[in-house]
C-alpha cells in the first residue's frame, strides 16, 4: 500500500467524523431553537385573548351516596302498599325497627349492611325463634313452619337492598337468614302480629 493510498483513507475519514460532527451540531441546533420558541410562546403578551392560567388545583369530586357496609341507609321502597318495616342483615343478626304489628300487608324492606350476601325468609311458626329444626347447616324450610315471604341471597348482595310485601295474620313469625350457617350463627328475629 502506497502513502498516497494511506492519505486518501485517513482524509475520508477525517471527512466521514466532520461530517458527523456538523450533522449533530445541526441536530443540537434545531432542538434548542425548537425549545427556545416554545419557551417564548410561553411568556407572551398578557393579551385579552391568551389562555388563563389555573390558579386553584381542581376539586375532587365526592360521590353523594357511598356504600359502607356499616351503614344504616334506609332505602325508600318502590311499593308501600301497608305498614313497612326497616331491616338490616348484618354479620349475623337481623334488626328491625320493629317487633310486633298489626295484621294486614306489610312491606319488609331489607338492607344488607354486612360484607356478604344474605338472605330473608319470614316464617310463620310457634316453634321459638332460636329452636327451628335444621338441615344441615340450614334451617330445614319444609318443617320449619309457613315461609310467607323470601328475599334469596342474590337480591342482597354486600351494600344491596330489597323489599318484599306479604299479607300476614295474627301469630308468631321468625325471621331468618338463611345462607348456610347464618341461622346457626345468630341470623333471626322474632315478629308478633296481633
Amino acid at each position: 500500500m502506497t502513502l498516497n493510498s494511506k492519505l486518501v483513507r485517513t482524509t475520508s475519514r477525517t471527512n466521514k467524523k466532520k461530517g458527523s460532527s456538523i450533522r449533530s451540531f445541526y441536530i443540537y441546533t434545531i432542538i434548542a431553537a425548537c425549545i427556545l420558541s416554545i419557551a417564548l410562546v410561553g411568556c407572551g403578551s398578557d393579551s385579552s385573548d391568551s389562555m388563563p392560567i389555573a390558579t386553584t388545583p381542581p376539586t375532587k369530586e365526592t360521590p353523594t351516596r357511598t356504600q359502607n357496609p356499616t351503614s344504616t341507609f334506609t332505602p325508600t321502597p318502590l311499593v308501600i302498599d301497608g305498614t313497612r318495616i326497616d331491616l338490616d342483615l348484618g354479620e349475623f343478626y337481623i334488626r328491625s325497627n320493629k317487633s310486633s304489628e298489626i295484621s294486614g300487608e306489610i312491606t319488609f324492606v331489607a338492607t344488607n349492611v354486612g360484607a356478604i350476601e344474605h338472605e330473608l325468609l319470614v316464617v310463620k311458626t310457634n316453634t321459638p325463634s332460636n329452636s327451628l329444626p335444621l338441615k344441615g347447616a340450614e334451617i330445614d324450610e319444609g318443617y320449619a313452619g309457613e315461609i310467607m315471604a323470601r328475599i334469596n341471597p342474590e337480591e342482597l348482595g354486600a351494600g344491596e337492598y330489597s323489599q318484599i310485601s306479604t299479607t300476614l295474620d295474627s301469630g308468631a313469625y321468625v325471621l331468618v337468614c338463611n345462607v348456610p350457617g347464618h341461622y346457626s350463627a345468630g341470623m333471626y328475629a322474632n315478629l308478633i302480629i296481633n
